[in-house]
């Protein structure tokens, strides 16, 4: 899906983050007025995840980084399944006529065996 996003990931990022700050105001607080930083990172760190995404040993550190980077923030479980649930609905808003129910399958089964439990383990160590 990423591929299919060619030329328009900052639009895409952008767009996730409104819907996020829209669904979830007060996570807000938590990012930077400018913003552009934060979606550079956001990009890469979607970018690894796809091209790795059949290697995940090669993505775990990078993931392991990001918990760690957001410990000030005391996320919980249920605020990573929020950054999931918005990741999703995002993205296929995004793909349009290209998105098929087996994507959000897939994308969920992605978050929920790996990226979370990755990502909730940087923040715990």
């Amino acid at each position: 899906m990423w591929d299919l996003l060619a030329g328009r990931r900052r639009q895409f990022v952008e767009s996730f983050y409104h819907d996020l700050f829209g669904r979830f105001p007060d996570y807000r607080q938590y990012f930077p007025d400018h913003m552009d930083a934060q979606m550079e990172r956001m990009m890469d760190l979607i970018g690894a995840v796809a091209r790795f995404s059949n290697h995940i040993d090669l993505v775990r550190p990078y993931l392991l980084r990001v918990g760690a980077a957001h410990k000030m923030v005391s996320l919980k479980m249920e605020d990573l399944c929020n950054f999931r649930d918005v990741f999703i609905d995002t993205t296929a808003a995004s793909c349009g006529e290209f998105w098929e129910e087996r994507h959000a399958k897939a994308f969920r089964e992605a978050f929920d065996d790996t990226i979370i439990p990755i990502v909730y383990e940087g923040l715990r160590n």
